[in-house]
Order: C-alpha cells, then sequence, then structure tokens
C-alpha cells in the first residue's frame, strides 16, 4: 500500500458570488450583494493554494426578483481543498426604484484665473433611476457638470461637450439634457 500526501497549507481568501441575477421590472438592488463570511480559510497543499484568487460559490441564478432575497450556498466542491466554511449566506437587497430629475449647474475646469466662462446652458437637467430608501439622499450636490477649458483651447467650433461626473452608487439610467 503506498500513501500519498501533502501538507496542509491555509490562506484567507475573499468569497465570491458564481451566478446570474436578473431583477424584476422596476427593481434595484439596495445595496451590494452580501456574502456572510465574507472571507474564509481555505486549507490544502501549497501549490493549489498559490493558485486561488478567491473561494467561488456553487452557481446561483435567480430571476425576476422583486424583494430581497436570502439564502444558503456551497462553495464550489473539491477533492484537494477544504473550507473553514461549508455554507455561505447569500443576501440579494432588493426594492422598487423610481425616476428622479435634478438639476445642476455647469462650471468650467481649468479656467485661467483672467478668463471667465460663461456656457448656454448655465445648467442640466440630469435624470436617473434611484431605489426609493435612497430617493431623498440624492441632491444635487452628488453631481459635477462641467466644461473643460482644457478642450475649448483645441476646439476650432464654438461647441463643447458638456461632461458629467458623479460618484453616487446604486443609481442606474443616467441621462442629462
Amino acid at each position: 500500500v503506498v500513501l500519498h500526501y501533502d501538507r496542509l497549507y491555509e490562506k484567507t481568501l475573499a468569497a465570491k458570488l458564481n451566478g446570474k441575477i436578473n431583477l424584476s421590472h422596476q427593481h434595484i438592488l439596495k445595496d451590494t450583494i452580501q456574502l456572510l463570511p465574507s472571507k474564509m480559510k481555505v486549507f490544502g497543499p501549497k501549490s493549489v493554494l498559490d493558485t486561488l484568487k478567491a473561494v467561488y460559490t456553487n452557481p446561483l441564478n435567480v430571476n425576476k426578483l422583486d424583494k430581497t432575497y436570502k439564502t444558503y450556498i456551497k462553495p464550489i466542491a473539491s477533492s484537494v481543498i477544504k473550507y473553514s466554511e461549508n455554507r455561505i449566506k447569500v443576501v440579494i437587497p432588493v426594492e422598487l426604484f423610481t425616476e428622479k430629475t435634478i438639476i445642476v449647474p455647469v462650471n468650467g475646469l481649468n479656467i485661467p484665473d483672467n478668463i471667465d466662462l460663461v456656457t448656454f446652458p448655465n445648467s442640466i437637467k440630469i435624470s436617473f433611476f434611484v431605489g426609493m430608501s435612497r430617493y431623498d439622499k440624492i441632491t444635487a450636490e452628488n453631481f459635477k457638470a462641467f466644461i473643460d477649458y482644457k478642450s475649448i483651447i483645441n476646439d476650432k467650433n464654438g461647441k463643447q461637450k458638456i461632461q458629467l461626473s458623479y460618484s453616487v452608487p446604486f443609481i442606474k439610467n443616467v441621462s442629462f439634457e
């Protein structure tokens, strides 16, 4: 009888969801999808652990979600590695969304001190979809509409596209006019 063995090593990796989530009409993610635990220890041969970047779950495919969804799912099975946890809790927070419209002033960027920039229009109307729980929290201060002076210098036709920046999570279909 021949016995083959390897020394057992340990590595802590982030849990990653393997799947496809489709929301029902008029629904949006309320927050990030949570995996609990978010990290777990993995045990196995060093040669195998060195190739792993994350602990992936078995496939989870959910369609037409219209409310927060909770379930438990196992990490992908392996005959070579073991996990500190045998299941991962998945929480997919979902809520209804609505459209919100706000007005934001157009500002200049990289404007020299000796130049006054006047834009037409001087403000834009921004529309986007937002979850009901965040509707009142998103304001014009979350958005910046601007024209970069550096692009004006190189332009010959006298027209510039307004650029929009924002760092608001959990909104979608942002448009402006």
